[in-house]
């Protein structure tokens, strides 16, 4: 791999799997030296030649292995980071001026606050602001690098960017009047799927505990959970909310529908859960950085190191292209690396569009996610793209 040189003059070691992204902008400028970032550094799994062999034992029925899932701790001694690996990275953050430093339980991840000044001085990093659809953005211009003594450590840097943010895969739609061309519409309420699929005597998931991985307030959700269950004669839903990390849970009203309709058609389904817990990723104010890749993935690092819910519902993502380029899908797949050796089950939303997700991305779908004078839509078929983590192995 292609070395750098750190400012001072000592060698580092370019990472691998984060790149800088590359977006079609203008008026470009360096970043302002003071400007808040929140970065969420992706630390390498140790002996992974065992722990892939360990992997197909657990789901291998003939294996003596087969469903001996492992503790967060277990996970933790065989195959995180050490202590003292965790250390090194710490002292680097510090020694770069980062505050506010949080290491996850699992040694996997560990966050940090600081600013641009401290990003270019610990990562090499070149933080631009730039405009992109009328829009004021930050990225960094350059491939991240870290010091050659946690060259095999450091997997990747989350967080240094926020023109490709996570987003809900949810989309509106409104029932068509009956033609004799086309039959009608019919609505059903969360409840009604029991007996449409015939569950028969199929047990409720009374026992379970389900994992929502969510953004900001969800306080509207819970009142509206609520709502739901008390017509429905359904018994009231035991909740938790789980801030990821350290910041503000901002109210977003474009958001909280999507965990309305995840929250009530869960419980709606299954007849009632014997837990429901909102894992939250931060999405900020004015004082820090807001929504990005990184707090995103401290909402799945969560609801892993925990080892609370065994089923975990995941209704957003991001431009699979954009967050390979930032690093997030590197360091997300190892967090359900670690949920599949726990027994955990990710599910995941992968949208309606296919390989053109990228089409209702709220950065680039406004320049090919448009309907013609008849209202049909058209998509440019030129670029493909599809949505992560809903594409991770």
């Amino acid at each position: 791999m292609p070395r750098a040189r750190m400012p001072g003059g000592s060698h580092s070691f370019t990472l691998a799997m984060t790149h800088h992204p590359l977006v079609q902008a203008s008026q470009i400028a360096p970043l302002e030296l003071s400007k808040p970032l929140h970065v969420s550094v992706s630390l390498n799994l140790r002996n992974v030649t065992e722990l892939e062999t360990l992997l197909k034992d657990l789901y291998d029925r003939l294996s003596p292995h087969y469903q001996q899932f492992l503790t967060p701790e277990q996970f933790k001694a065989r195959f995180a980071p050490t202590d003292d690996q965790v250390k090194a990275v710490v002292a680097h953050l510090t020694a770069n001026g980062f505050r506010n430093i949080e290491v996850a339980p699992n040694n996997m991840l560990v966050s940090a606050d600081g600013s641009a000044t401290t990003v270019n001085a610990a990562f090499h990093a070149q933080m631009k602001t730039f405009v992109l659809k009328n829009e004021r953005h930050y990225a960094n211009a350059a491939d991240v690098a870290v010091p050659t003594v946690l060259g095999d450590v450091v997997g990747s840097v989350v967080g240094l960017q926020d023109y490709a943010k996570p987003h809900t895969l949810m989309h509106r739609a409104s029932i068509k009047s009956t033609t004799a061309a086309a039959p009608a519409e019919t609505p059903h309420n969360p409840t009604d799927f029991a007996s449409i699929y015939d569950a028969g005597t199929t047990p409720t998931a009374s026992k379970t505990v389900v994992g929502i991985i969510t953004y900001g307030d969800v306080s509207q959700t819970l009142a509206d959970l609520s709502t739901f269950t008390k017509a429905n004669n359904l018994p009231a839903v035991n909740t938790r909310v789980v801030p990821a990390s350290t910041g503000t849970l901002a109210d977003d009203h474009n958001s909280f529908v999507e965990w309305n309709l995840d929250s009530q058609s869960i419980v709606g389904i299954s007849g009632g859960v014997k837990q429901l817990v909102f894992y939250s990723a931060v999405n900020g104010d004015s004082q820090d950085s807001g929504l990005t890749t990184a707090t995103l993935t401290a909402a799945y690092h969560k609801a892993v190191t925990e080892n609370v819910a065994k089923v975990i519902n995941v209704s957003l993502g991001v431009d699979e292209t954009a967050a390979h380029n930032d690093g997030s899908q590197a360091a997300n797949d190892k967090v359900f690396l670690q949920a599949l050796l726990q027994g955990q089950t990710f599910s995941i939303a992968s949208g309606d569009e296919g390989v053109y997700g990228w089409s209702t991305d709220p950065i680039e779908g406004s320049q090919a996610y448009v309907a013609d004078s008849n209202g049909v839509v058209q998509i440019d078929l030129t670029h493909y793209s599809v949505g992560e983590p809903a594409t991770s192995p």
